[in-house]
């Protein structure tokens, strides 16, 4: 899975949601993680797929919409569906290789809220994050329980 992220200069101030995709498109940009590890194509970038989803919708708000993982991912060709914030969902999903996106609530990775992919996780339950606004936390395995106690809603990705 590549490591995108929101602050790239290639599109950080390209126009997303009343914003720009460095502020607003952690949705889209982790969209465009899984799309490219998915598909292997490489036609979207984080600006890209923010035009796409505002084009869609879906981010009438300033904010990406949940349904943007489900309904705007399936118009990409892309398989989705919401699964439980648990342990065992998000361990099932890694271990079939389905990319997971998570919706968190002010923590370690926002204040406010944002989204982060899950790419992996190891025998100990360290998570491999890779999220769209930092390098830092992107660098590093979390504890899954970590992820978890923050985490919202997330979703499982394949074609």
């Amino acid at each position: 899975m590549p490591h995108l992220y929101q602050t790239d200069p290639a599109w950080a101030d390209q126009p997303y949601a009343g914003g720009t995709v460095r502020v607003n498109a952690c949705g889209p940009t982790c969209l465009t993680m899984v799309y490219v590890c998915l598909t292997g194509r490489t036609d979207m970038d984080p600006a890209r797929m923010s035009a796409f989803a505002d084009q869609n919708n879906f981010a009438p708000t300033g904010a990406t919409e949940w349904s943007f993982m489900t309904s705007g991912a399936n118009m990409l060709g892309i398989q989705s569906t919401q699964i439980h914030p648990t342990r065992e969902s998000i361990e099932n999903a890694l271990a079939g290789g389905r990319p997971v996106i998570c919706s968190v609530h002010p923590g370690d990775f926002t204040s406010v809220g944002h989204f982060i992919v899950l790419g992996g996780i190891d025998d100990q339950g360290m998570v491999e994050v890779f999220d769209p606004n930092s390098p830092f936390n992107s660098a590093q395995r979390w504890p899954i329980q970590r992820i978890l106690n923050q985490t919202k809603a997330c979703w499982s990705f394949w074609v």
